[in-house]
């Protein structure tokens, strides 16, 4: 599969997906979501919200869901899907291995 989304470290963009001429898979976008997000985590910290956020961003961005400028119902729709995510321990910890298993 060629490399349809990028991220630039020096803006920290997520820049806008190819149109791809066949479906992707679901392992397809969790692979695209994991090397996506081991690019930005040097960038996010260790600051749990930051790392929440960007997985939820990155998995909508990979969805199609987001539009490349985001409007006010998006970020609210992100903004409660954070805040459930922060709510609930095991969600949250499930985020936080992986971003730690892709640290190292």
């Amino acid at each position: 599969m060629p490399d349809e989304y990028d991220f630039n470290p020096e803006t920290h963009d997520l820049l806008p997906p190819k149109r791809l001429a066949e479906p992707v898979t679901r392992y397809q976008r969790q692979k695209k979501l994991e090397s996506i997000y081991k690019a930005m985590l040097p960038t996010l910290g260790s600051d749990p919200s930051k790392l929440v956020m960007a997985q939820i961003m990155i998995t909508l961005n990979l969805e199609g869901v987001l539009t490349e400028e985001l409007s006010d119902k998006e970020l609210d729709m992100l903004r409660t899907i954070s805040e459930s995510v922060m709510s609930h321990d095991e969600r949250r910890e499930k985020i936080l291995k992986l971003a730690q298993h892709l640290l190292y």
